[in-house]
C-alpha cells in the first residue's frame, strides 16, 4: 500500500468488477471513444450488470457530452456505482482525457468517501499513477487498483 497525502493507493490481486472492500463502491471503467466495448473490465462489468453497457451504448449513439475526458455515471446496485471514463481512443489511453476524467470524478466523489476501484492500465503506469495521485489521492480518497499481483 502506498500513502499519498491522505489518500491510499492499494494494489489488489483480482478485478475491479469484484471489489474486495467496503460499501458505497465506485468502479472506474476506462472506455474508448470508438463505441467499442471490448476491454476485459468492461466485459466483466456488463456480464454482471448489463445496464452499464446499455447506458454506454446509448451515450455513444446520442453523442451528448461524448467527448474525451467526460464521465458517465451508472448506478448498478444501491451500494455500487460504475463510472465510465471516456479516456481511450483507438485502444490507447489518452493521458489528458484521463486527467480530466479522474479530476472530475475526484471532485464528485470527494464528499461521499466512497471506496474506489479500478483495474490497472497496462500502458504508461508511472504517468497514470501521477494522475491518480493528483486527482484522487490528494483529496484523501483511497483507490484499490486490481491486477495480477498484490503489492503492499
Amino acid at each position: 500500500m502506498t500513502n499519498f497525502s491522505h489518500g491510499k493507493l492499494k494494489y489488489v490481486k483480482g478485478t475491479a468488477s469484484e471489489p474486495k472492500s467496503g460499501d458505497n463502491r465506485v468502479i472506474i471503467n476506462i472506455v474508448d471513444k470508438s463505441g467499442e466495448w471490448d476491454e476485459e473490465l468492461s466485459k466483466k462489468i456488463s456480464a454482471k450488470w448489463p445496464k452499464v453497457k446499455e447506458s454506454y451504448r446509448g451515450w455513444f449513439r446520442g453523442q451528448t457530452k461524448f467527448n474525451m475526458g467526460e464521465i458517465q455515471t451508472v448506478q448498478t446496485q444501491s451500494d455500487t456505482l460504475i463510472i465510465n471514463c471516456l479516456a481511450k481512443q483507438n485502444g490507447k489511453v489518452d493521458l489528458t482525457a484521463l486527467t480530466k476524467c479522474l479530476t472530475t470524478l475526484g471532485k464528485e466523489i470527494e464528499l461521499t468517501r466512497s471506496n474506489l476501484h479500478m483495474d490497472k492500465l497496462t500502458e504508461d503506469w508511472n504517468k497514470i499513477e501521477e494522475i491518480i495521485t493528483k486527482a484522487i489521492l490528494s483529496k484523501g480518497l483511497a483507490l484499490n487498483v486490481y491486477g495480477e499481483l498484490e503489492v503492499n
